[in-house]
């Protein structure tokens, strides 16, 4: 078999259309093309035609990776289920995934500690509910008790708690006293803090 002619696509530049015997057999984008440096006039078998078929199914999955990435952090688990929607084999999936850590594109403990620093600003929570979200997100165990012990050790945690005891206080302000305790206990507890934490901080 003969590549008889390569032309670039009309509507992407940068993938090129391959034929092969005078028929069209794949595209590739430029870089898997520039990767196995083909040109026309060149002999080529069945198996390296199959191998260059999985080549452009890597590329494929890796650039969808790449696009779901452009707006923010995503982790593993993230990642693979966006290509599972996407019908990518697992074993495509898995060397993608082993490429962007290699590049250090995608990192579960940055992605962890943007995750809480986010929720610190934003939607302030304890290291409960923290935990349960990031398990969520496929984080495991050890990251998770890492970033949190880092990111909410020591007195951290109890300024965060004070900021939402504060926001649950104006929240419940119009309330009767007893009532009012009761209600700021359960909005905490629901984000995460511990109940002994809560109940030192409305006795201050």
């Amino acid at each position: 078999m003969l590549i008889t002619k390569i032309e670039v696509q009309k509507k992407r530049k940068d993938r090129y259309n391959i034929f092969i015997d005078d028929e069209f057999r794949f595209g590739l984008d430029e870089g898997t093309f520039i990767k196995l440096d083909l040109r026309k006039g060149i002999e080529i078998t069945q198996e390296e035609i199959e191998k260059i078929e999985n080549e452009e199914v890597n590329a494929k999955a890796f650039n969808a990776a790449a696009n779901f990435l452009k707006i923010r952090e995503r982790s593993k688990k993230e990642i693979r289920d966006k290509l599972k929607t996407k019908e990518y084999l697992e074993n495509v999936i898995e060397k993608v995934l082993e490429k962007l850590e290699r590049l250090d594109i995608v990192n579960d403990k940055r992605f962890a500690e943007m995750f809480v620093r986010d929720r610190m600003k934003l939607k302030p929570k304890g290291k409960k509910v923290l935990k349960m979200e990031l398990m969520q997100k496929g984080i495991d165990r050890n990251t998770i008790d890492e970033v949190l012990g880092d990111m909410l050790g020591g007195e951290n945690e109890i300024e965060l708690a004070k900021k939402v005891l504060e926001k649950a206080e104006k929240k419940y302000s119009g309330s009767e006293e007893n009532i009012k305790r009761d209600k700021i206990v359960k909005y905490m507890l629901a984000r995460g803090f511990k109940y002994e934490m809560i109940i030192s901080l409305l006795s201050c």
